[in-house]
């Protein structure tokens, strides 16, 4: 069925037929426990993920990049028990064979090389200060991976005066995702705990490893399967812009560089209670509406009426996936319309619509989806979309060492893989996040009238969800007032009429041209 057709049923259904067809999803919903995923022989290298296949042909086009590096910086106060830490942390890289594996070339495709152990070494250094331990950390955090001998997983472990230490854990992404960084600091938790005391690892064995899941994938998704996932996206993406075209500060480059910085960003308690009340009218999620209205900015922004924003999908569908560390996270292109003057509740409803279809195709991963589409390919940027939309969700996940006190430390937001991504979390509450944005098209100040006019537009659209969004205001109360200010050059004109002074002032400089 294409995405046209779905979205014409669904549009039909009365609120009682959507009510128990959303019952009946919801019960489906969880991951699924009839299929299982066969282990496979690991005594020869076994073919990469289609996620990780992108990711490593990334690192042969740009080798020595760390653009996927996936770091974890925590800040820890109290007593370490760190030969209690090291053991929590190679039990870890045995437990998960993501983190032991390297891969090779075979036939022009790369290949997993499971290895049964891998050394990890745990880089520990005193520091005198904060200020000294910021190069170290960005240097940990920032050195390239070698896919091809591993670790995948670095640790280091400064030392500053008294009980005061800083963990840097840096994965390279082709082995990890946000999920499995919840698992990680999850069992590492546990496993800390069992070692300081003296017991054995708490954890339950692993039903399958993720190069089961990669073999597994590549066998399920061919054939009337990928038939029916690429059809669909191809019909939900056909005459999709080829870019989004938003007013950037310079020039886009003529290869993209991948160069990022952030705008944070807190959506106050009054607003995120709006928030949860016109999703209890419309039968949305948080989700839909934070969506919503970042796709109308973008549309606005950009003068465009057909927005395609990418989100990321946990995609960990049978329950067998839901402990394993690995990249299983795969990215939605969500296309949204604004022709016709809509209202902001059209398009809720609209994006309420496209999602659910989305979701039920969302088994082929964005990379395999690139190539069946043979989307063109552009150095500047980002096929089907440029701007991506995350509500952190995935599985909660917080280190606890005992009795010492742990923050997280934010890591440098120097990487942007899209133009423009708006990262949220948190509840009724409290909305809070962050803007990250390509620093080689935008300046800062741009960056933050966005988030100011994101705040404004979501302010009004909950408060009328019925405004037509292009009546939908974004300038903040003083960008108002300072444009009156620039607008407010009337100067009287004395004595002869306009065409007087015009036949006057020609006589007077004849030829200035």
């Amino acid at each position: 069925m294409s995405a046209k057709e779905l979205d014409s049923r669904l549009k039909a259904l009365s609120p009682a037929e959507r009510a128990r067809l959303a019952q009946k999803l919801s019960a489906r919903s969880g991951p699924n426990t009839a299929l299982k995923i066969p282990i496979v022989d690991r005594s020869s290298p076994l073919p990469a993920s289609f996620a990780q296949s992108r990711l490593w042909f990334l690192d042969q086009l740009e080798p020595g990049s760390a653009t996927y590096n996936y770091p974890i910086v925590l800040r820890l106060s109290g007593v370490l028990d760190v030969a209690a830490l090291e053991s929590a942390l190679r039990e870890l890289l045995a437990r998960h064979e993501a983190l032991r594996t390297t891969f090779v070339e075979k036939d022009g495709e790369p290949h997993q090389v499971v290895h049964a152990s891998i050394d990890l070494d745990i880089t520990r250094i005193d520091v005198a200060s904060e200020e000294e331990a910021e190069p170290l950390i960005s240097r940990a955090t920032h050195m390239p991976f070698d896919l091809a001998t591993g670790p995948l997983l670095r640790a280091t472990l400064l030392r500053m005066r008294g009980d005061a230490h800083v963990l840097v854990l840096c994965i390279h992404h082709i082995a990890t995702d946000g999920w499995s960084a919840g698992i990680l600091l999850r069992e590492m938790s546990a496993l800390y705990a069992a070692f300081h005391d003296g017991r054995p690892s708490p954890l339950s064995a692993l039903p399958c490893g993720y190069a089961d899941f990669s073999v597994w994938q590549r066998t399920r998704l061919a054939g009337d399967v990928l038939d029916g996932q690429v059809t669909f996206w191809r019909d939900h993406l056909a005459g999709a812009p080829a870019a989004l075209e938003l007013p950037t500060d310079r020039p886009r480059p003529a290869v993209k560089q991948y160069r990022g910085d952030m705008v944070k960003l807190r959506v106050p308690r009054e607003l995120a209670s709006r928030v949860q009340e016109l999703c209890r009218r419309e039968g949305v999620t948080p989700f839909i509406v934070l969506l919503t209205a970042f796709q109308t900015v973008l549309s606005r922004w950009s003068g465009q009426d057909d927005i395609v924003v990418g989100t990321p999908m946990a995609n960990r569908t049978h329950r067998e996936l839901e402990d394993l560390v690995g990249f299983f996270v795969n990215t939605l292109a969500l296309r949204t319309s604004f022709t016709g003057d809509p209202s902001f509740v059209d398009v809720l409803r609209q994006v309420k619509r496209s999602s659910f279809a989305a979701q039920g195709h969302q088994d082929i991963p964005f990379e395999k989806l690139v190539d069946e589409l043979r989307v063109p390919r552009d150095a500047s940027r980002t096929p089907i979309f440029q701007a991506k939309f995350v509500l952190q969700n995935a599985a909660s996940g917080a280190l606890t060492l005992g009795d010492v006190a742990i923050t997280s430390k934010p890591s440098l937001f120097e990487i942007s893989k899209v133009d423009l991504s708006l990262f949220l979390s948190g509840g009724a509450d409290e909305l809070h996040g962050f803007l990250q944005y390509d620093i080689a098209l935008f300046d800062r100040s741009t960056i933050e009238r966005f988030a100011k006019h994101f705040l404004v537009l979501l302010d009004a659209a909950l408060r009328t969800p019925e405004a037509r969004v292009a009546t939908l205001p974004l300038m903040t109360d003083e960008e108002r007032l300072a444009l009156g200010a620039w607008n407010a050059r009337d100067r009287p004109v004395h004595g002869a009429a306009v065409p007087t002074l015009v036949e006057a002032q020609v006589d007077r400089t004849p030829d200035a041209i």
